[in-house]
């Protein structure tokens, strides 16, 4: 799943099977019908049992190589157990948890997803987790939250429960939880897990999603959550490289490859000096760019 693109996750109540049928138009990397902050409690058991209903031909209806992801209620609530067992189905890669906070708690998430694989009867190890980081002591512990197992995949920021844990007003610009965001995507870097980034909450504004993707993408973040699929095709445009950053990219590596065989440890290119640093963060831009095109590909058959 890690080789897999995930630009873009776009959340879907999962109370609602109109919005559940819409989403399937989306051009997202990931669809998440969500059983979590989207659902009113007394709605949790409906959202449940439709989003349990309607998952096998969610997945007979979209490409192969867009995922899905449910979101279930976190560890500690009452619905979290049943939430498994509805949406652990063949066509699910993995499920994400809200308000992760300490190592032992993930290692319980852990375990509780391989009993519930287990008694669906899927391939061991088939569904990953991917746990939400969104209060304080979650994101005090997310380096010991990172290393619990193959079954992580990716760690996600969640901007609006933090900054309501911290008992400060999120801001549009997001600088008060720079540190954070930072540390999350380092930490997960640490893991060689994905950091995935806290949906933009003003969605009629894409200047301000354009300028809150680029930022994230600069601390790391490999791919954002949506609230609305309005916002799916900006996240996806900034989240992958553009045609003059794979270009210059090739140019270092060219560049670079050559001075390494004259013997030397680096080189320029347009008046910028190229080592190995500059050379690997362009390799990782190159096989960005071509695992977009297989994708792109594999969505053309």
């Amino acid at each position: 799943m890690q080789s897999s693109l995930l630009r873009s996750l776009l959340f879907v109540p999962g109370n609602s099977e109109k919005m559940l049928q819409k989403a399937l138009q989306a051009h997202a990397d990931a669809l998440v019908p969500d059983l979590e902050d989207s659902v009113p409690k007394e709605e949790k058991v409906t959202a449940r049992n439709l989003v349990s209903k309607v998952l096998p031909s969610m997945r007979a209806q979209i490409h192969k190589r867009i995922q899905i992801i449910p979101r279930v209620n976190s560890f500690y609530t009452q619905w979290f157990e049943e939430d498994l067992k509805a949406v652990l189905q063949p066509g699910v890669s993995a499920v994400t948890i809200g308000k992760v906070e300490t190592a032992e708690e993930m290692k319980e998430i852990v375990k509780a997803v391989a009993e519930k694989e287990k008694e669906a009867s899927l391939p061991p190890n088939s569904v990953k987790v991917i746990p939400w980081l969104e209060t304080a002591k979650g994101i005090a512990y997310a380096r010991e939250i990172c290393a619990c197992g193959s079954r992580l995949v990716a760690i996600a920021f969640g901007a609006e429960d933090f900054t309501a844990d911290m008992q400060i007003e999120r801001t549009a610009s997001g600088k008060e939880f720079y540190h954070a965001r930072n540390w999350i995507s380092i930490a997960a870097r640490a893991s060689k897990l994905l950091a995935l980034d806290s949906p933009w909450p003003h969605f009629k504004d894409l200047n301000g999603l354009e300028e809150d993707c680029r930022i994230a993408k600069a601390m790391g973040y490999k791919g954002k959550f949506s609230i609305h699929p309005a916002n799916i095709d900006t996240i996806n445009q900034q989240f992958s490289p553009s045609m003059k950053e794979v270009e210059l990219a090739k140019k270092i590596v060219e560049a670079f490859e050559a001075a390494r065989k004259a013997g030397r440890g680096s080189t320029s290119v347009d008046g910028t000096m190229v080592d190995e640093p500059v050379y690997r963060r362009a390799k990782a831009v190159i096989e960005q760019e071509s695992l977009l095109q297989d994708a792109n590909n594999a969505s053309s058959l």
